[in-house]
């Protein structure tokens, strides 16, 4: 900013997409909070951040894919429901314990990728 005084007026906003969705917030959080506690900083008019497809929660987006598969109609019924009937809502941290549940998403698996 201080090659090009110019643009200190502008707003702005720190943008990020997919895994920066869980970086973003951070990195803006510890430049607005940089901009008051040094004084060599100047003010840079920081506006919030810009996230496009963001990851959010690992757990929760990964987790998400299989009810999503389904919805887009990407995988049967069949392999939905079994998932659904033996993994008893966790997709990703699989139980090995499990048979069932890991037969079903090895299902899963080869259907969607």
């Amino acid at each position: 900013m201080v090659g090009h005084p110019k643009f200190l007026k502008n707003p702005l906003y720190i943008g990020g997409i997919s895994y920066m969705g869980l970086v973003t917030p951070i990195i803006t959080m510890k430049v607005y909070e940089a901009q008051y506690l040094y004084a060599k900083i100047s003010f840079m008019g920081i506006q919030g951040y810009i996230l496009g497809s963001p990851l959010t929660d690992k757990f929760m987006d990964f987790n998400s894919r299989l009810e999503y598969s389904h919805r887009m109609a990407l995988i049967s019924n069949d392999i939905y429901e079994s998932a659904i009937r033996h993994c008893r809502g966790n997709y990703v941290n699989i139980d090995t314990a499990n048979p069932l549940c890991a037969h079903s998403l090895q299902r899963y698996k080869q259907v969607s990728i």
